[in-house]
């Protein structure tokens, strides 16, 4: 058993320093250029602005609160903008709409 693993300790040390030099000549090989991957991306402000834009369409339009989570919608909405995902109606029916309505009652409210 000892000498089956000294046998295999000196293999070990062996691929090791091999791999290191494989390793070390592989910085010198040109690679191919890479292609960069542009991924859509969309600030937490910009995000922010759109759903309360679009929460208030339930307001002036009367929509249906489900009108974003249909699949119709949501593909025009990605064909917009990849990085955008629409609110869910859970989301809209809470803090959107409350916020929504206070910035609507200001407009009508100065308006008046």
């Amino acid at each position: 058993m000892r000498r089956h693993l000294q046998t295999n300790a000196k293999i070990i040390m062996y691929i090791s320093k091999q791999s290191v030099v494989v390793f070390q000549l592989s910085w010198f090989i040109k690679k191919p250029n890479q292609t960069t991957l542009q991924v859509p991306q969309i600030s937490s402000e910009t995000k922010a602005q759109l759903d309360l834009m679009f929460a208030s369409v339930y307001y002036v339009d009367g929509t249906s609160f489900s009108l974003y989570e249909s699949s119709t919608m949501k593909e025009a909405l990605y064909r917009l903008n990849p990085a955008y995902k629409p609110p869910l109606c859970k989301t809209v029916t809470g803090p959107l709409l409350d916020i929504t309505y206070s910035n609507l009652k200001l407009h009508v409210d100065n308006a008046i």
